[in-house]
């Protein structure tokens, strides 16, 4: 994969952020192994471009007046009406270091288990654990949906295909996507059938300007008067 590359400059602290954000810079902070924490700030679109190809789990070069650091976004925020970010922490890891991360899944091509049988597709899980020194972690990790051509066929963890660099930290187990049965609308139970059937009556008669119809006890009652 080529390399993600990012420019930034120290940012004067003195400006007020909101005032940068009009002029379309985004302000971030770097910290991290052997740097102290160091107020940055960038274009906004070019923070864009590198976030759509890096996401969080992808190292990424970031530039800093001169020196190239190998960070990871760490943590972003966004205003709350816009969607814009206005805030973006960079983490810079000992290279020499494992670490743990995220891994967002993505989905490729078609189930024959939905198109040919009616299935549903179930996502359980929409990122796997990992560990490994930062310059192996992966973009992401591509499930093959074609693979699931029948009715519950499952892709799990111990499905996935990885570098030996990298180790997975879910449960073999666990599963990511699987085919479900749809039920089908007439698959209704007895007790929800009757359950049904009375509270429609209920319903029928306090319609006509009554309550439900009285017991053999009241009828007889009733009667007797």
């Amino acid at each position: 994969m080529a390399t993600i590359a990012l420019t930034a400059t120290k940012r004067d602290t003195a400006l007020k952020p909101k005032d940068r954000l009009r002029e379309d810079f985004v302000p971030g902070v770097i910290y991290g192994f052997k740097m102290e924490n160091t107020p940055i700030e960038f274009r906004y679109q070019d923070f864009h471009k590198v976030y759509v190809a890096a996401g969080e789990s992808t190292m990424l070069e970031l530039t800093l007046e001169g020196k190239k650091i190998p960070a990871l976004i760490h943590e972003l925020q966004f205003d709350p009406v816009t969607g814009r970010y206005i805030h973006i922490d960079f983490f810079a890891p000992d290279m020499t270091k494992k670490v743990t991360a995220h891994i967002s899944i993505r989905t490729i091509g078609e189930a024959p288990g939905i198109k040919e049988h009616g299935g549903v597709l179930v996502k359980n899980s929409d990122h796997i654990t990992v560990k490994c020194l930062p310059k192996d972690l992966p973009h992401d990790i591509e499930i093959d949906l074609s693979l699931l051509a029948n009715l519950h066929d499952a892709v799990k963890v111990s499905d996935l295909k990885m570098s030996s660099a990298v180790e997975i930290m879910d449960d073999p187990a666990m599963i990511i996507v699987s085919i479900a049965a749809p039920r089908k609308e007439e698959e209704v139970t007895p007790v929800e059938a009757v359950a049904a059937v009375g509270a429609e009556g209920a319903v029928a008669a306090e319609g006509a300007g009554g309550s439900a119809p009285a017991t053999d006890e009241k009828a007889s009652k009733t009667e007797k008067k």
